[in-house]
């Protein structure tokens, strides 16, 4: 993961940065783990067995309290 903002936006910090995992269309979500990783950050994610598919939401809040979130919804298959 990495953040990019638009050109000419200001640059605040980003203090809070999250990505979770949904097997059931978001239904339920699970926290993923990220490690820093140069100017970015890195995620494993460890998928069921089973076929189906990934749901992926990400968060991101900035120092001036900002926040904004992404989900995509069957980002990928699995099985």
């Amino acid at each position: 993961m990495s953040l990019h903002r638009n050109p000419g936006a200001s640059a605040p910090r980003a203090t809070t940065i999250t990505l979770e995992t949904s097997f059931d269309d978001g239904a339920n979500w699970r926290p993923v783990r990220l490690t820093r990783v140069g100017s970015g950050w890195k995620a494993r994610i460890a998928n069921p067995d089973a076929p189906g598919f990934v749901s992926l939401r990400a968060g991101v809040t900035d120092a001036a309290g900002d926040r904004v979130t992404q989900t995509i919804t069957r980002a990928y298959a699995i099985g």
